[in-house]
């Protein structure tokens, strides 16, 4: 619980990974970034940002522009950190990976697959807490994904909620142009 990132006033650009272009936040870390800039990042998961294991990101009057990922989350990507057994799965870590963007834009994003500027997905069936997205004040802009969700995915027991925010502009050649929200994978 003790690891914790604060970027403020930064500027990130042109970075790439395989999970997280620009940040990766894992093992119940934390990462707050405040009037920052995370621009033309790439990854295979999460364009800019990835977040798993009961982790948690802050973004505050924060900007996320131009990234892309190959699969899911054009800009951020949430996932659980499992183990199976018998065919059922059991979460590693009891609370799941959390995001809230405050007075935040993400704007011209793409994924190849799911969530062209969100996606969560919480794969366990026992033992953990989902996902969950809080975007308040905020704006998705001109976003797109592949197969599903312009905007946002959430799948299985994920969590989102918008309030007071826009989308615009969002588009998939699949299901929801804006929202895709699913219980199955």
């Amino acid at each position: 619980h003790g690891t914790r990132a604060e970027l403020t006033n930064c500027s990130i650009e042109s970075c790439g990974a395989m999970d997280g272009g620009a940040i990766y936040v894992g093992d119940r870390a934390s990462l707050t970034l405040t009037n920052s800039t995370i621009a033309h990042c790439r990854a295979d998961l999460g364009g800019a940002i990835s977040l798993s294991g009961g982790s948690k990101a802050t973004l505050l009057n924060s900007r996320i522009t131009s990234c892309s990922s190959k699969t899911h989350g054009g800009a951020v990507n949430m996932q659980d950190v499992y183990s199976e057994s018998a065919g059922i799965l059991s979460s590693l870590y009891q609370e799941g990976a959390s995001l809230t963007l405050i007075n935040s834009k993400i704007a011209h994003c793409h994924a190849g697959a799911t969530g062209g500027a969100l996606a969560a997905d919480t794969h366990t069936t026992v033992g953990g807490q989902p996902n969950s997205i809080t975007v308040i004040d905020s704006s998705i802009i001109g976003c797109s994904a592949t197969a599903g969700g312009g905007a946002l995915t959430v799948s299985r027991s994920s969590l989102a909620a918008l309030v007071d925010s826009r989308i615009s502009n969002c588009s998939s050649l699949g299901e929801g142009g804006a929202v895709f929200a699913r219980s199955t994978s």
